[in-house]
């Protein structure tokens, strides 16, 4: 069969509205009538494979003779059982383990195509229908050539929420045509799986935490303003922000003589080392709400420096160290929430390090450039944080050797390479993507020391600090106080408000008591004889009717228990995902739901009745 146009735009068609392959109609099939980038065969039954060639010679993608049997026979020693629901293949080639794929495994199990070759993929669409595949909602093809685009692509469709596990089917002819793309495909894959993991881990396992203090915190949040209103009102001027890692202490000497100069940021890791400089920062900044943080803080007070928090950051440290506050939220569904009780502040984008949200923020307050020290993320000098971090570790080359799986080399800021572990390299990898994104200002990199992160300008702190001595001092205060979009809450409105979202929590609790009962009593009832059918639907549409008005019950204070027992609600919805469930489960997992409504209510109005309590005293 040879090739046609009017076939190749019927694929392209579904691929454009099902699939991912962004340039796709950018191949220039002109060429291939000179170069074609494979050579179709067809096979003894009229089936198609291909090959290819590289400077070995030329390699068969699929079996010559019986492409079929070849495919089953991969996919059946791919071992792909009941614990995998995501399959990612890579290569498309004619399609051949694709419908392999589809015939043997079960109709839950999805199928990501990975094909970096999109002239081949162009040429085989050229060749044969390919509708029968592309047409399947369990098949998603990504059509990508850069391997940290691709493993971005595949990220949406390895959601922790609803993924049981997940496997990869890599040919040998695959690895032959691939090899630089699997390699850097793989890292990135590995790097961004284990940042997602984390993140997922942290915020499944501590909503409760973030939303106490977050709640504690608002009250000064309502006052003070947020990362919203301080947009722009750096714009222009240089920025530096100070990490807490070891190559910080060479940069010491020369930041203590430009202090007044330039806009410190400083994250609450680095204030104790900055303070043994005889260095006072103007802003520092911090979002954990886990209370080892208060270690950084413990006996120290501002001297001057505004205090940048999360919403929900550690209260201890919102509530000691500085009466000047500035704060922001690290997720949309916070901002909604907290903005019911003091306005809105802001969204800093967070990659899990302080460093990410305080980079966040002076990317919004347009500072330029923004100039990164002490951001090694990586075991400089076999240490992980400067002198005078509480933090500091040391490691060993023994210890790294005994842990493999934890400890890993990266490329250094010289050209090296440095060792660094998950938790840092994810930060650097969200550094990696959202660098690009930031055209306001220019990033740039004086740590002279750990990991390289792609994106920033490595310039060395003497030099990016001569060429923008700014003219005149800093005067952050005068800045703050001068910002045009801040109207702070009155200490009445606020406490209105708390009452508000207070009577929004006990019409919630009583509702889910009541759906919880009607739940209860059908279960007890369900699949027993001698019950009375009659009555048992009476039960269902009062349940349901209940359903209904818990639905309806939307504004703060669905937002706030929703914040409170928002790890149940993960472990129900992914319950949901993963399991096709009939009436009685349904009720079941609802009846569970309204249960952890409840406590969470429950939960939500302990801590709002102890600060009316508080402050009507």
């Amino acid at each position: 069969m040879g090739p046609s146009a009017d076939l190749l735009n019927s694929n392209i068609a579904l691929i454009e509205s099902r699939h991912f392959c962004p340039g796709i109609k950018d191949i220039d099939t002109d060429e291939f009538v000179f170069t074609p980038p494979a050579e179709i065969l067809e096979t003894p039954d009229g089936l198609l494979s291909m090959r290819c060639s590289d400077d070995g010679g030329n390699f068969l993608i699929h079996s010559r003779f019986d492409p079929i049997k070849e495919a089953n026979g991969i996919i059946e020693s791919a071992s792909i059982d009941d614990k995998i629901n995501v399959v990612i293949l890579i290569g498309y080639g004619c399609g051949h383990l694709v419908r392999a794929l589809l015939d043997q495994v079960s109709d839950k199990v999805k199928i990501v195509v990975v094909e970096p070759d999109l002239a081949a993929l162009t040429w085989y669409l050229m060749h044969q229908d390919a509708s029968e595949v592309l047409s399947d909602d369990r098949v998603n093809l990504i059509g990508i050539d850069d391997p940290a685009h691709a493993a971005a692509a595949v990220m949406t469709h390895l959601a922790l929420l609803t993924l049981r596990g997940w496997v990869p089917v890599i040919t040998p002819p695959v690895v032959r045509k691939h090899p630089e793309f699997l390699k850097e495909f793989t890292r990135q894959l590995d790097q961004q799986t284990a940042s997602q993991k984390l993140g997922f881990a942290t915020h499944a396992d501590t909503s409760e935490l973030f939303m106490s203090n977050a709640f504690l915190n608002s009250e000064f949040a309502a006052s003070a303003p947020g990362i919203l209103q301080l947009k722009a009102c750096w714009k222009g001027r240089p920025a530096i922000l100070v990490s807490a890692g070891p190559s910080l202490e060479k940069q010491l000497p020369l930041l203590h003589e430009i202090k007044d100069k330039f806009l410190i940021i400083s994250m609450g890791a680095s204030l104790r080392t900055l303070r043994n400089a005889d260095i006072e920062p103007h802003i520092v900044v911090t979002v954990d709400p886990f209370p080892i943080m208060y270690d950084h803080f413990k006996g120290l007070k501002s001297e001057g420096a505004w205090l940048l928090s999360d919403t929900a950051g550690n209260h201890q440290i919102v509530k000691n160290f500085s009466d000047k506050r500035l704060f922001g939220h690290s997720t949309p569904q916070m901002e909604e929430l907290f903005k019911h009780l003091t306005g809105p502040r802001g969204l800093m984008m967070s990659g899990g390090s302080v460093a990410n949200s305080a980079f966040s923020a002076a990317a919004i307050m347009q500072a330029d450039p923004i100039i990164m020290i002490g951001q090694d993320l990586a075991y400089t000098g076999g240490a992980s944080h400067a002198q005078g971090n509480v933090k500091r570790l040391e490691l060993t080359d023994e210890v790294v050797a005994a842990n493999p799986q934890k400890y890993k080399k990266i490329a250094g800021y010289f050209g090296d390479e440095v060792i660094t572990d998950d938790k840092m390299n994810s930060y650097r990898i969200w550094f990696e993507r959202v660098i690009p994104s930031i055209s306001m200002s220019r990033v740039v990199n004086s740590t002279e020391g750990g990991a390289m992160i792609s994106g920033a300008d490595n310039i060395p702190f003497a030099e990016i600090v001569e060429a923008v001595m700014p003219d005149q001092e800093v005067d952050f205060d005068a800045v703050v106080s001068a910002l045009p979009d801040f109207m702070p809450v009155s200490e009445d409105e606020f406490r209105g408000r708390v009452l508000r979202l207070r009577r929004q929590v006990l019409s919630m609790q009583k509702v889910a008591e009541k759906t919880a009962d009607f739940a209860k009593e059908i279960l007890n009832k369900q699949g027993k004889e001698g019950v009375d059918e009659t009555l048992l639907d009476r039960l269902k549409m009062k349940y349901n009717r209940s359903l209904k008005n818990m639905r309806r019950l939307k504004g703060a204070g669905d937002l706030y228990v929703t914040g409170f027992v928002q790890k149940g609600i993960l472990f129900l919805q992914r319950r949901q995902a993963l399991f096709h469930e009939d009436e009685k489960d349904e009720t079941f997992t609802n009846y569970t739901y309204q249960l952890t409504l409840i406590n969470a209510c429950k939960q939500a109005d302990r801590l709002l009745k102890r600060f009316l309590s508080r402050t009507l005293n």
